[in-house]
């Protein structure tokens, strides 16, 4: 594809480190890339110096009619030819009324089986992968019948973490290990007061958590990429902070990446998906959560080979999938920002920053870190020390 021909995507949700992560790798696949944010105070991906544009949108979660009518004149104006959205809410929305060109993911599509936990809990069960009980709290139920039926500790958390309801996107994200009848009637609380549908599940065995990334297109994965959570915050599970690369063809790093095919699979969906994944001491892989968009730690999958983002644009785009991405080594990605956190919430914090330090090789991935565009790193970190990250 000749530079003047060459596709131009838009990526939004510019506050998000996996807008980020697609501006550079767009970039760097030879695309012309807009990064569009909505918040004055964090746009990373508009710092980057691999994106060619620079754009304000009204936020998608507060105001529909302004959102949608700033972003087809952005279309129009700059010839884009693919939208990419990295944020739920931002989804959310786009479902409403979507673009005239293609998206990733893919807004036409029905998403609510793999976004729905309620959803997916029964699509799970139809194609034979392991899924928590789950049981979605209607305002009949107490915290006694959830205890009732469940036991204790039980996972609270909302069925989607974004939906739109009389033109208002409401969302909630993260979810909360309840230990006391107490706590769940609190986390309960806290997501119908976003305006969703709390669910409580059964927490799933794990000696160790597997995440996996795939591009899938025509019932073949074009991107097969799987690793271990080392480490994550809060302990009891959450954001992964430590990651590192596990084998794709056998263990439990291949149980769960044929998991999640299947499961998409069963919904009708392709395009790209990132899945997590409990595995208990027997081997059993149970599947937790199912992001349909570029994901969080989408960087290390960027800076492996795998060209994620680019592989979902040509999707969407309707071109020729690009050759297979090798498989990579045994390699580790650290969120230092993360990490600290995480050895912060120990009762001991020396020996933890000690493991921090002897984990730790010059080789590794370490989220922002990009020689050749610096400056969204550099900015992120002012205005943290300024307050205002």
């Amino acid at each position: 594809m000749s530079r003047a021909a060459r596709l131009s995507v838009l990526v939004l949700d510019a506050s998000a480190r996996q807008a980020l992560a697609a501006v550079r790798a767009l970039g760097r696949a030879g695309l012309d890339v807009g990064a569009a944010g909505y918040e004055e105070r964090n746009d990373l991906a508009r710092d980057s110096r691999r994106a060619s544009r620079s754009h304000r949108l009204p936020d998608p979660g507060s105001s529909g009619d302004a959102f949608h009518a700033a972003l087809d004149a952005l279309l129009e104006r700059h010839g884009y030819g693919v939208v990419v959205a990295t944020d739920d809410a931002t989804i959310a929305r786009l479902r409403e009324r979507p673009p005239g060109v293609p998206c990733v993911p893919d807004v036409l599509a029905n998403l609510d089986p793999l976004g729905d936990k309620v959803e997916l809990a029964a699509l799970a069960r139809d194609v034979g992968v392991a899924y928590p009980e789950t049981v979605a709290v209607d305002p009949t139920r107490s915290p006694v019948d959830l205890v009732q039926a469940l036991g204790l500790p039980v996972v609270v958390k909302a069925s989607t973490s974004a939906r739109l309801v009389n033109g208002h996107v409401l969302a909630h994200a993260g979810a909360v290990l309840a230990r006391t009848a107490e706590s769940v009637r609190d986390a309960v609380d806290v997501v119908r007061e976003a305006g969703l549908i709390p669910i409580a599940q059964r927490p799933a065995e794990r000696a160790e958590k597997i995440d996996v990334a795939i591009v899938r297109r025509d019932e073949r994965s074009e991107v097969r990429l799987a690793y271990r959570v080392v480490r994550d915050v809060p302990l009891t599970g959450g954001l992964a902070v430590t990651l590192e690369t596990v084998r794709s063809t056998t263990g439990s790093g291949a149980d769960a990446l044929e998991a999640l095919e299947r499961v998409c699979d069963a919904a009708g969906y392709e395009g790209i998906a990132n899945g997590e994944f409990c595995v208990a001491a027997d081997g059993t892989a149970t599947l937790i959560e199912v992001n349909a968009r570029p994901w969080a730690s989408m960087w290390f999958a960027e800076r492996l080979g795998q060209g994620v983002a680019a592989r979902s644009v040509r999707h969407a785009a309707g071109l020729p999938p690009l050759p297979p991405a090798p498989p990579p080594r045994r390699r580790r990605y650290h969120h230092v920002v993360g990490e600290l956190q995480w050895a912060s919430l120990h009762d001991r914090v020396a020996p933890r920053l000690v493991e921090l330090v002897a984990s730790t090789r010059p080789w590794d991935v370490f989220e922002y870190d990009d020689l050749g565009d610096p400056w969204p790193l550099l900015r992120h970190a002012a205005r943290r020390a300024k307050g205002r990250g």
